[in-house]
């Protein structure tokens, strides 16, 4: 990953959605880092050459918006995945 990577970010997520079939809006993109913890990306904010600001949501918490600044080295993955509503309780009915 580097400043290109992220610079076109949204025109890579508009590309797997028109391949993959899906619309836009159902396309969602994680960044996963080195440590393990995944983040669903709402906005790149800036790509410099070193680092990217990213505003993002823990896979876990949506509903709480954080604004990262990461040096592009602890990126491991991007997925750009189709979105699914959660499940709010599942178990086993006994």
């Amino acid at each position: 990953m580097d400043k290109d990577f992220f610079g076109a970010f949204e025109q890579r997520r508009s590309a797997f959605a028109e391949r993959a079939g899906y619309e836009l809006a159902e396309v969602r993109a994680q960044v996963i880092l080195g440590n393990g913890r995944t983040y669903i990306v709402d906005a790149v904010v800036e790509a410099a050459d070193s680092w990217v600001q990213l505003d993002v949501r823990d896979v876990d918490t949506e509903e709480q918006l954080r604004s990262l600044m990461l040096p592009y080295y602890q990126i491991t993955h991007v997925l750009f995945i189709k979105h699914r509503a959660r499940v709010a309780q599942a178990g086993f009915a006994g």
